[in-house]
């Protein structure tokens, strides 16, 4: 249902002419991420995210390709 979801938003995003998605995720949740395309940016990491105490790291998709 997850990669439904996701994989669902990125043809969204892409009907509606973004030409990239970003998205902010706990290292755990790479992987995940990574099956729909994403990838992660090197050096963006963040000790946490909004309110959330949880390290995070950036994640990039190229929306044109």
């Amino acid at each position: 249902l997850g990669h439904r979801l996701v994989d669902a938003l990125v043809r969204h995003a892409r009907s509606i002419g973004m030409d990239l998605a970003v998205l902010a995720c706990a290292r755990r949740l790479e992987r995940f991420y990574a099956k729909s395309g994403f990838a992660a940016v090197p050096g963006l990491t963040a000790d946490r995210f909004m309110d959330i105490r949880q390290p995070s790291i950036v994640m990039s998709l190229d929306l044109v390709a």
